[in-house]
């Protein structure tokens, strides 16, 4: 069973687009660049040093030496121009290390202009980043995620432990206090039915 392939279109005034992509997926973007010359486009994964291949005079080729192995470039990516302009990534069988950011870069040759477009492929089915983030008063972390809309609950390191410890404090004391309120009240009725709720000094017998 061949995996899902995810269709991304992206249009000519966006230079950065995130796409979640399930482990070992496929996705491929459709940049609408437009009708401009184009003397060449290069690939990069995460910087623009980590050069994967190009694509130049109708033909993409993988970088020889380059930051993937030749094989790894042709199985996993590939770059194309339609004849309406757009720039076709294909990225094939994606999962981990493949997940990242890639820097796409068109070169024009003419007027010197470079136009970028950097894609974030991260991993899917509740593992991406998270789209809200709340910090409760006894610093547990709710992380809801976008593919899953469940909260994730995480502890923050060195949080967890001590906000249990000024709860459990906290509620000691109150027991405490209660306790100390129950046995002032259970005397003050006590005290109530003798018609004084004062403290009785019995007199010496030399004071008689």
């Amino acid at each position: 069973m061949s995996a899902a392939l995810e269709h991304i279109h992206v249009d000519s005034s966006v230079n950065n687009v995130t796409v979640g992509v399930p482990p070992f997926g496929n996705v491929t973007i459709k940049w609408s660049f437009g009708q401009h010359y184009i003397e060449r486009i290069v690939m990069a994964l995460n910087s623009a040093s980590k050069v994967i291949g190009r694509f130049q005079n109708g033909e993409y080729r993988c970088y020889k030496g380059g930051f993937l192995t030749e094989t790894e470039c042709q199985e996993h990516y590939s770059l194309t121009v339609n004849a309406y302009g757009d720039i076709i990534i294909a990225m094939r069988n994606i999962s981990h290390p493949y997940f990242g950011s890639y820097l796409i870069s068109v070169y024009r040759g003419l007027d010197d202009k470079i136009d970028t477009l950097w894609i974030i492929i991260c991993k899917k089915a509740g593992t991406t980043a998270p789209m809200s983030t709340v910090i409760s008063s006894t610093g547990v972390t709710i992380q809801v995620y976008e593919t899953t809309n469940e909260p994730t609950v995480t502890t923050t390191p060195g949080t967890s432990n001590k906000s249990g410890a000024v709860i459990g404090g906290i509620l000691g004391a109150l027991f405490f206090i209660v306790l100390i309120g129950g046995i002032a009240f259970w005397f003050c009725k006590r005290c109530r039915r003798k018609r004084d709720c004062q403290p009785i000094t019995e007199p010496h017998d030399d004071q008689f």
